[in-house]
């Protein structure tokens, strides 16, 4: 299937990424397009990143399947393995939902992730995020949502084992204080 999966950027600004069925001179027939979108954020340490979220381009429509002419076409690449795999991944987890998430989709999602983390000893989630961090160093791919999650868990521990006397930049960031005047108050 791999072989099959293209990504196909449109003179409208769209990437989309699917199955290429068919192709003929004037068309190309798309099994399960997806759009390619880059979202930047910054984490809790004030650093940058991008994630790449794909999304189901024919959400609003009973097919999975679309015939798009070329003349709407700019150019047909073939997909990193990151993308395959990320792909791979959120067809899996719209079939698995079969619709889209609202809150309680997601809030389904977070107590699902919370579960395993608390049935996890410390020693295996500490284990869990040596292996992230030895993954991150070695790839700088596209991360799921489950891993970004352990990031965000891993930062907070991060923050939770400063020692305010060995580290001399302590204090210096208002990361370091509470937002809370009541615990200024005397």
């Amino acid at each position: 299937m791999s072989h099959r999966l293209k990504v196909v950027k449109l003179k409208s600004g769209d990437s989309l990424i699917a199955e290429l069925t068919e192709s003929n001179k004037t068309s190309l027939k798309l099994f399960r397009p997806m759009e390619i979108k880059y979202m930047n954020f910054v984490d809790g340490l004030g650093r940058r990143h991008e994630a790449m979220v794909l999304t189901d381009w024919l959400k609003s429509t009973t097919t999975n399947e679309f015939v798009l002419d070329k003349d709407f076409i700019i150019g047909i690449f073939t997909p990193n393995p990151d993308v395959i795999k990320t792909y791979s991944k959120q067809k899996q987890f719209d079939d698995r939902n079969n619709e889209t998430m609202d809150e309680t989709g997601f809030a389904n999602l977070f107590s699902d992730i919370e579960k395993q983390i608390k049935n996890m000893s410390t020693n295996d989630i500490l284990k869990e995020l040596k292996n992230l961090e030895a993954e991150e160093q070695n790839e700088e791919g596209l991360q799921s949502p489950e891993d970004m999650i352990r990031n965000i868990i891993q930062e907070n521990q991060k923050e939770k084992l400063i020692d305010e006397e060995a580290d001399p930049k302590y204090g210096t960031s208002y990361c370091d204080w509470s937002p809370d005047p009541k615990d200024y108050l005397s």
